[in-house]
């Protein structure tokens, strides 16, 4: 026994425990130091986490081409002046800003693999444009009517990317090839260069691309076209039909993004914080998207091997 130890005599108090005062306390609604946390964000970590969450594997192929859908979208921002000065609706009409954003998303998988942000007084070709320089050679891209312009066209045969796209309005073309009735290998002729056309090279004064012309399958006597830049006359015109059919899923998406993940409405006040804003909510989606992939892989009935290569 410690002799120099002195001990209380009686019974020990009974233990309190302290916690700090902040602690007692309601949680503060205050988002100051939520706010200053996202501004600390390094929007090339916030870059290279989205680019790693896009990526799909297995890859699926379509006649050996990966396949993207392209589409575009506006969003409300804040009404703030940083944000009014570049991307105002009108000029002096009180109206929110709006930002475009431009997707290609992956088939088969459903993540958005590029995107871009642009104005409202900016065309989505031109955003297209810019997105097409990101995909590999030998990728197929398809889109709507909204596409169907000489100069993507231009555009895309000159990086080696292929297209599908509807031609529901009137074009003059000249037919050099007859491959089957309603499939045919035409020559297009410019017109003019569109006004966000920036690219290096000139738009070539003619193309050779192929034209494919089907009855409408919910009214029989409409006449509907598809252009595509694939040639090989190999791949039949009802593989190109069915697979424009599934373009569709891009809308599914589209809105998916946009109200579930909440970028239809962006809360940040810079252009900055918007783009931080937009990464996030499309990286968590192509999390989302992994995830849905991952758990059909090993499902014990999978779809007829002749389905998913005409469908995917």
């Amino acid at each position: 026994h410690d002799k120099t130890k002195q001990t209380k005599i009686g019974r020990p108090k009974k233990y309190k425990p302290k916690l700090a005062k902040s602690k007692c306390k309601e949680i503060s609604l205050n988002t100051a130091a939520y706010s200053k946390a996202r501004k600390r964000l390094d929007m090339g970590l916030l870059e290279e986490v989205f680019n790693y969450s896009s990526k799909s594997e297995p890859k699926i192929l379509w006649h050996n081409m990966e396949t993207y859908l392209a589409d575009g979208t506006y969003f409300q921002m804040q009404d703030t002046s940083q944000l009014r000065d570049k991307y105002f609706v009108k000029e002096n009409d009180g109206a929110y800003p709006q930002g475009l954003l431009e997707v290609f998303v992956r088939q088969g998988g459903g993540q958005v693999a590029f995107f871009k942000i642009g104005t409202r007084h900016q065309s989505e070709l031109e955003l297209c444009a810019e997105l097409i320089k990101g995909l590999n050679p030998g990728s197929l891209l398809i889109a709507d009517d909204l596409y169907s312009c000489y100069a993507i066209f231009a555009l895309a045969m000159q990086r080696g990317i292929h297209l599908i796209v509807p031609g529901k309005r009137k074009r003059g073309y000249t037919v050099e090839k007859e491959i089957a009735p309603g499939d045919q290998i035409v020559k297009l002729t410019k017109k003019e260069t569109p006004k966000w056309w920036k690219e290096p090279f000139k738009i070539p004064k003619n193309i050779t691309m192929r034209r494919i012309s089907y009855n409408s399958p919910i009214d029989a006597q409409q006449e509907c076209v598809l252009y595509t830049t694939i040639l090989e006359d190999s791949i039949p015109k009802t593989d190109f039909i069915t697979k424009y059919i599934t373009r569709w899923d891009i809308e599914i998406s589209i809105r998916e993004i946009k109200t579930l993940m909440g970028i239809n409405i962006a809360r940040g006040k810079t252009e900055e914080m918007v783009f931080k804003e937009v990464l996030v909510g499309l990286t968590a989606y192509n999390m989302a998207r992994n995830i849905i992939a991952k758990s059909v892989e090993n499902t014990e009935i999978p779809p007829p091997r002749e389905y998913l290569s005409k469908i995917l």
